[in-house]
């Protein structure tokens, strides 16, 4: 997992496993956080991360 700020809006970037190469072209996804805030996108992060280990998928 790894956070980045784009303009002023933070971003979740997440490497797509190999396992999901043959329906998912990119080798990442990025993800808004829709927020400016460090700590509020951190929060956020946590839980599509959370959510996403649970379903099985990237994010």
């Amino acid at each position: 997992m790894q956070l980045m700020m784009r303009g002023k809006t933070w971003h979740l970037r997440r490497r797509v496993p190999a396992r999901f190469a043959s329906v998912e072209p990119r080798r990442e996804v990025w993800v808004s956080l829709k927020t400016d805030s460090r700590q509020q996108a951190a929060k956020k992060a946590c839980v599509l991360v959370d959510a996403g280990s649970a379903a099985g998928g990237p994010v």
